[in-house]
């Protein structure tokens, strides 16, 4: 904020507008899902219905929450916005662990930007389609080797 000053008294009026603007109460963010989130819910919602959203408790002795999980398939999908996920360089190194812990208890992370969601709702829900064959590709390959 730049303030052009042309007089004292002009100052302390500013100097004023300032103090009362500080003892104002700061802006909420409102919670709750934004509006990529809301339509990413939705989308795998309806292709996965045992799927849970703002899930905890999958990485023991850790707060992460993770955006959706489809459980049986040991699958979590994660949503990056600019806002949490961008801005900052501890948020990203965040992810990266978080990425890192929830594949060491056996789940796989997809990611995916707001962007891409509110773009091409499409071509994310193929590639998610993608990643459950895959996974089911190769449970099908651990069965058939344990049986035989």
């Amino acid at each position: 904020m730049v303030l052009r000053i042309r007089s004292l008294k002009e100052l302390g009026n500013n100097i004023r507008d300032l103090k009362e603007l500080k003892r104002t109460p700061r802006r909420r963010i409102p919670s709750g899902p934004s509006v990529p989130q809301a339509r990413l819910w939705s989308l795998v919602k309806a292709e996965y219905p045992e799927a849970e959203t703002e899930r905890k408790g999958l990485v023991p002795g850790r707060r992460y929450v993770v955006d959706i999980v489809i459980e049986r398939l040991k699958l979590v999908v994660e949503l990056d916005g600019w806002e949490f996920h961008g801005k900052h360089k501890k948020g990203f190194e965040r992810d990266r662990e978080k990425d890192r812990l929830l594949l060491l208890e056996g789940f796989r992370v997809v990611r995916f930007t707001a962007g891409e969601v509110l773009r091409d709702p499409v071509t994310v829900m193929e590639t998610l389609a993608r990643v459950v064959e895959m996974i089911q590709g190769e449970r099908s390959e651990t069965n058939e080797k344990v049986s035989t």
